[in-house]
């Protein structure tokens, strides 16, 4: 298992958190035993070594290339949980200080957060198995083996110290400490995790570094990327000096910060001229101190990808179904996202046909590929998937809950707009038609992906009992790929003209268009928006959509709408977000724009097949 271990650990530093527990087998075992890890080993009902867990599920361990793989797997997870130390640094008398912030971007109850001392080699273990030293050991946690019990609330930041004599413990060197730390459910799964090293006590005015990072779009605050300095030295520090720069060829830039700090006292600091371009990830920005107090410092370099500030736009998340008709573990997950459509749920919903399904098409089976998915059915969360059970049910629903509804208020970096109608059937043809706009905080290159969907199909029915299937993918723009986007100046433009004669419409009035923005690499969802087709399809078998009457307009507290039947009403702002809906409203109409802000809105109308559509100002007199 270490050999398997070890050479993983020294490529993947900034990937992984390594914690190993020495055991006491057999006979007495391992020297280095503790009780904290007999409770561990305890809690994973372990009978026999060596063992290991990844994010507290089994790891099977048979060779460094497929760990390897199932660790980076992990780290693609969606992140909503922050973790970063102020202080990890050690004393003339050897007491271990630790002080750990941990960032609830997403909210949690009854959560462990666990905090282990460990050493980085230990020699004076070794045993009977021809090892002579071991790396990562865990000498001690804090406040013990059980953890600390903490029930996070969305959008806050909790301060957990700790003090301990290290001296108590098996410890070799002062010098040669790391501490990790991980937040855990009651289920077992790992939210996320940190690890820092040890500043010793005896360096001259000094200071070690850690970047504070987290991706803009699961960012409820404004946390920009920077430097924290952390004094770890005998005496106060009031300036240092930093060299950073962008990329491995990057033009370096010189930032000096005065600050006073005494020894354990952090400060976190930005580099406003540090220009990155990036949206998420793709570029890596290189710290270095220089100088401490005036002086030649000769500080590690740390690499960190860059922050992207978050903006004031809305992020509209993108949860999207793999199902079939012939799949029967498909009823539960279409059952469920049926219900987040009828619940008006502030998420964009996408059901991909596969397999089985009469409505299936090879592009979609690649594009659930590059997911990770490989069968219905099948669920992504923003890019990511997400585990079902056998049955097509969600295997953790509250967890996933939790996180839908993080993502559900949080930033983006990008707004979309549609420039006019999205129309399909243009002379003559199945056209589907479009310019969009598009506005970022960061000038990048994007992958763009545009889908039609279908509001309700019926002729798709396959073997597993149903009739009728929602908000069906009819059309994925360009192909499994996306289309190249670049943003310069903060703008960017694209038409769209592309037939969907291979798709299977049903009825050309009951389709919309959604635009999903993802990064460059074509995996992480950064905005989505929705629009309504206007049908101009020359089919007489086919419903257009009609004008709806509505007055005044513009209008500055109400509009009003006359005799609706069994109607469903829905109002759009020019991002394509849905900003109201409503169901089963039959009579006269009064909507309330008072709270809308000022600008242009579609308002749709849905009466059995007929569709109606009218687009309305909002104004403050």
């Amino acid at each position: 298992l270490n050999t398997v271990l070890n050479p993983l650990y020294a490529n993947l530093e900034d990937t992984m958190t390594l914690v190993k527990y020495q055991m006491n087998w057999p006979g007495n075992g391992d020297p280095y035993y503790t009780e904290e890890g007999g409770v561990r080993r305890m809690y994973y009902g372990i009978n026999s070594v060596p063992a290991a867990k990844l994010n507290g599920g089994t790891l099977n361990v048979t060779n460094v290339t497929s760990v390897q793989a199932s660790i980076l797997g992990e780290a693609r997870k969606k992140v909503y949980f922050g973790m970063w130390f102020d202080t990890v640094a050690i004393d003339a008398a050897q007491n271990v200080h630790v002080v750990l912030k941990v960032k609830a971007v997403g909210g949690m109850e009854n959560v462990r957060l666990h905090t282990a001392v460990m050493e980085r080699t230990t020699v004076d273990n070794v045993s009977s198995n021809g090892e002579t030293e071991f790396h990562n050991v865990m000498l001690k946690m804090l406040p013990d083996a059980e953890g600390a019990v903490v029930d996070l609330v969305a959008d806050s930041v909790y301060t957990f110290s700790y003090t301990y004599d290290m001296t108590k413990t098996h410890m070799e060197e002062f010098n040669d400490l790391r501490v990790a730390a991980f937040l855990q459910t009651a289920s077992g799964n790992v939210l996320q995790s940190v690890w820092g090293n040890v500043g010793s006590y005896d360096m001259a005015p000094g200071a070690t570094l850690a970047v504070d990072y987290m991706p803009t779009y699961i960012c409820a605050d404004d946390i920009p990327a920077g430097l924290k300095v952390v004094s770890a030295g005998g005496s106060p520090v009031t300036s240092v000096e930093v060299t950073a720069r962008v990329g491995a060829a990057g033009t370096p830039v010189v930032q000096d910060f005065d600050m006073e700090l005494n020894w354990g006292e952090s400060t976190y600091r930005v580099f406003p001229d540090l220009k990155t371009g990036a949206a998420k990830g793709s570029d890596t920005v290189y710290f270095r101190v220089t100088k401490v107090n005036g002086e030649p410092f000769d500080g590690q370099e740390v690499r960190r990808a860059v922050n992207v500030q978050p903006t004031q736009y809305a992020f509209s998340p993108l949860l999207e179904g793999f199902t079939s008709a012939a799949v029967a573990g498909s009823v539960a997950l279409n059952q469920y996202l049926d219900a987040m459509d009828e619940a008006d749920e502030d998420v964009t919903i996408l059901k991909f046909p596969m397999k089985g399904d009469k409505y299936t098409r090879t592009v979609y089976t690649r594009y659930a590929a590059k997911l990770g998915i490989d069968a219905a059915p099948g669920l992504a969360l923003n890019g990511y998937p997400i585990r079902l059970s056998a049955k097509g049910a969600l295997a953790e629903e509250d967890y996933f809950s939790g996180l839908l509804a993080q993502t559900q208020k949080n930033n983006s970096i990008l707004s979309i707009e549609v420039d006019g109608e999205v129309t399909v059937g243009a002379n003559g043809t199945t056209n589907v038609t479009a310019k969009l706009d598009f506005e970022s905080a960061v000038d990048n290159s994007y992958r763009l992906y545009m889908i039609v969907v279908e509001s309700e199909t019926k002729l798709n029915v396959g073997s597993n009992g149903e009739k009728q299937f929602k908000r069906v993918v009819q059309a994925l723009f360009p192909d499994e790929n996306g289309n190249g986007m670049a943003v310069r100046d903060g703008k960017g433009l694209y038409v769209l003209s592309r037939a969907i004669m291979s798709s299977k419409v049903e009825n050309y009035s009951n389709l919309s268009l959604v635009v999903v923005v993802k990064d460059a690499t074509g995996s992480e969802v950064l905005q989505t928006a929705e629009f309504p087709i206007r049908n101009n399809v020359a089919n007489e078998d086919r419903l257009v959509y009609g004008t709806l009457d509505v007055y005044p307009n513009p209008a500055s507290e109400y509009v009003y709408l006359k005799a609706l039947e069994n109607a469903t009403l829905d109002v759009f702002d020019v991002n394509g977000v849905k900003v109201f809906g409503l169901k089963g409203v039959s009579g006269d109409y009064t909507l309330d724009v008072q709270g809308y802000t000022p600008g242009v809105y579609v308002v749709r109308v849905q009466e059995a097949d007929k569709v109606a559509t009218a687009r309305i100002s909002v104004v403050r007199q």
